[in-house]
């Protein structure tokens, strides 16, 4: 039982050293050596070697998009294509608004995909006759920001109106 025990000890301490490694990128061995492809075969296969870059200043903000749809009795209420979906879904369509194009070389695709998402508002909502599309961008302050009163908050990094037969008008 003790050999177990040991055995399992320095697996353990193994790992967490290479989670640490990962972590500084940094190995003690060159990749071209045999240790050295064995620690970053076992990072890639294990996750130790993912780096942990969500700490990281250049990761980027939380984005989400709100849908507010409005009627010709002047009604407005919110919708979103995750609340009645499994986490598949969320995790979907979460990636296709971490990654909208709003580089304005994108503007096609952007434009697209606006109107893909306005299109399906309205299937979902045949008595709306206008959608108005919120990218917005979570942003949490600093530490001293924090400390001084700031709070995370959601900012709008783009705004997007159609009407059902209208042509759209965008702004930014």
């Amino acid at each position: 039982m003790k050999a177990i025990f040991a055995i399992m000890t320095a697996l353990a301490i193994s790992h967490l050293v290479l989670v640490a490694c990962g972590a500084a990128e940094h190995y003690p061995f060159p990749a071209t050596t045999a240790p050295g492809t064995a620690m970053r075969w076992y990072g890639a296969v294990s996750g130790s070697a993912m780096g942990y870059g969500f700490f990281a200043p250049s990761v980027g903000a939380q984005m989400r998009a709100r849908f507010v749809l409005s009627n010709g009795a002047g009604s407005t209420w919110e919708d979103d294509f995750t609340s009645d979906h499994n986490q598949e879904v969320r995790l979907r369509v979460g990636s296709i608004v971490t990654m909208f194009p709003a580089e304005e070389d994108r503007q096609l695709l952007r434009d697209d995909l606006l109107s893909c998402w306005a299109v399906a508002m309205f299937a979902r909502h045949p008595d709306a006759n206008g959608v108005t599309i919120y990218l917005e961008a979570y942003d949490v302050p600093s530490m001293a920001g924090y400390r001084a009163g700031a709070r995370p908050t959601w900012v709008p990094v783009w705004t997007a109106k159609f009407n059902r037969d209208e042509e759209k008008r965008k702004s930014r």
